[in-house]
């Protein structure tokens, strides 16, 4: 299953600066980011069999920031968001066991390319 979330995530230095700030700005920008990805989740069919593992394509605008950066505070922002979407049941490691994170540059259309893909349950064996 494929989900394609357009535009750029705060970085995990921008949200920390904003938790820095003020701790409403950082709630604000975690539920506007949370919120956005739950509507696009919302129109895609529900993953019924856990668990899974969830690819992160990053495309970025240029290489100034670091993986790290980029995952951080967007893959909890991400997975927040598609559970509450209802697309994943939730992200604990009874749903998600699995976790891959891929960077590239495109100028023009800076998005995140995210795919969810069953996997057996590696924790039980």
């Amino acid at each position: 299953m494929k989900l394609t979330i357009p535009g750029e995530f705060p970085s995990l230095n921008q949200y920390i600066d904003a938790e820095r700030s003020c701790w409403q700005a950082a709630a604000t920008m975690k539920k506007n980011c949370t919120d956005s990805v739950a509507w696009l989740a919302s129109t895609k069919k529900p993953i019924e069999t856990y668990p899974v593992r969830v690819s992160f394509h990053w495309y970025v605008k240029n290489r100034k920031i670091d993986l790290d950066g980029i995952a951080g505070f967007g893959t909890k922002a991400l997975l927040d968001g598609m559970t509450k979407g209802g697309l994943i049941a939730g992200d604990s490691l009874k749903y998600v066991q699995g976790l891959v994170h891929t960077v590239s540059v495109d100028k023009e259309n800076p998005r995140v390319e995210i795919t969810l893909e069953g996997m057996e349950d590696e924790l039980d064996h």
